[in-house]
């Protein structure tokens, strides 16, 4: 964080980076602070508005998908949580890559629920940008595909869904691999070596989905889930998928935190609302 307030500052000029130093989190702050003064407030104000407007997103998709009051729901539950509070007042590469996956989500759900074409440009930079600002938050893209590939209002097939996605798949895949080799080469990922111990360590580690991690709020979170499968399964589904799939790749990592369960947050929410 201090190294990203040095470039804003214009102390030091952007580096080729990598998974810690991201790149594209470095030109941020670095042309931010060209155009703006450089001043704490101003820093903080910024990622305020961008918590602000992800929570904004982030409940519109979920009221999209299962109605206004799981949208409200999610709303409330989003603004009253600690983690995403507390990132939404920091210059790490948190709360802005966690702005562009509730905007890929909050995309897909309009896509599905209406006319998908204007959507698809929207999915497509949204995925690429979360992931070039924060590895982990490209997860999004399970959201996405099983979203695509579940919600069907107009009765279309998974094939022809398949087919009519295929190209801004295509695309995606090529943008996000673009943004993202700078970081991997030459190097490796984070916790390299370390994947199974981590793994074995993590995978009933749920401290980080915290408040959800206590007895109380997991029974409301369990309950509400099955209630949500009953009423919208195929919606409860993506978000079930989402959060199994992000769970799984972040227990590998020896660094697992609150700032990684983040990504998933608006799906946990959502399935509160949703039940």
């Amino acid at each position: 964080e201090a190294e990203y307030w040095d470039l804003f500052r214009g102390m030091k000029a952007p580096t080729r980076g990598g998974t810690v130093m991201v790149p594209a989190m470095q030109w941020f702050w670095w042309l931010l602070g060209h155009v703006l003064p450089a001043s704490e407030r101003v820093v903080v104000s910024i990622m305020t508005a961008v918590g602000v407007a992800s929570i904004g997103l982030s409940a519109g998709a979920v009221g999209r998908l299962g109605g206004r009051t799981a949208g409200w729901i999610a709303a409330c539950l989003l603004v009253l949580n600690g983690a995403h509070a507390a990132w939404s007042s920091s210059a790490y590469n948190v709360i802005l890559p966690h702005f562009f996956s509730a905007a890929a989500l909050f995309a897909v759900s309009s896509s599905v629920r209406g006319q998908p074409g204007p959507w698809r440009a929207m999915v497509v930079l949204s995925v690429a940008l979360s992931m070039a600002l924060r590895m982990d938050s490209g997860t999004v893209g399970v959201a996405v595909a099983a979203a695509v590939l579940l919600v069907r209002p107009d009765g279309a097939s998974v094939w022809e869904r398949l087919r009519s996605w295929s190209v801004p798949g295509l695309i995606c895949v090529a943008i996000t691999a673009a943004c993202v080799w700078p970081m991997l080469w030459p190097g490796s990922l984070p916790g390299s070596g370390e994947r199974s111990l981590s793994f074995s360590l993590n995978r009933f580690y749920f401290a980080p989905y915290h408040p959800f991690d206590g007895a109380l709020l997991a029974a409301v979170l369990v309950a509400s889930t099955v209630l949500a499968l009953r009423r919208h399964a195929s919606v409860a589904l993506v978000f079930l998928l989402w959060v199994g799939a992000h769970h799984g790749l972040m227990a590998t990592f020896d660094d697992f935190g609150e700032r990684h369960a983040l990504v998933v947050l608006p799906a946990i929410v959502g399935l509160v609302g949703l039940g």
